[in-house]
């Protein structure tokens, strides 16, 4: 599995909260229901049994619900702060990485006989990382490699295998 944005683990932590809430609510009312009609007949210990076992499984799941939704909270804000951070990228890297630049910077004579190859790619991507953690420190590394990845494809228009 590649690269996930904290918006996007908000949005599935945001989604299986809501779910969790609603199903782990909606069992323990039916849960409660049907332990006050009794409509199955059971002697006492089973209607206990199944009953308080299928509570615990409904309360478990909005406790799960629960923590869900403070993980999204505290994920909502880290990715506010994130976009943020790909936003100050982005402009900087606009600024300073222009597509003649970086093939000035890292091309060696082997690598611009073959510029469309792998090794340009890496060469390429190899410079602006250099240069990204030069300017801006102590970044995610798979943040990093996943912007370099997309400014990548906007300047050359390609991407690696």
């Amino acid at each position: 599995m590649g690269y996930q944005s904290s918006e996007e683990q908000a949005r599935d932590n945001h989604s299986s909260a809501y779910m969790l809430l609603i199903l782990g609510s909606a069992g323990l009312v039916a849960d409660i229901v049907v332990f006050a009609m009794d409509p199955f007949h059971m002697p006492v210990f089973n209607q206990y049994l199944s009953l308080g076992v299928m509570g615990a499984l409904f309360i478990l799941f909005i406790v799960m619900g629960a923590l869900s939704m403070k993980s999204y909270k505290r994920l909502h804000i880290k990715a506010a702060e994130e976009n943020t951070l790909k936003e100050t990228l982005e402009k900087w890297c606009r600024e300073n990485l222009t597509a003649e630049l970086i093939d000035e910077q890292c091309m060696t004579e082997e690598l611009n006989a073959d510029s469309d190859g792998q090794g340009a790619y890496f060469s390429r991507t190899g410079y602006m990382k250099e240069k990204i953690q030069e300017k801006f420190l102590n970044l995610d590394e798979d943040l990093l490699d996943h912007f370099i990845d997309t400014f990548y494809t906007e300047l050359y228009g390609e991407q690696s295998d």
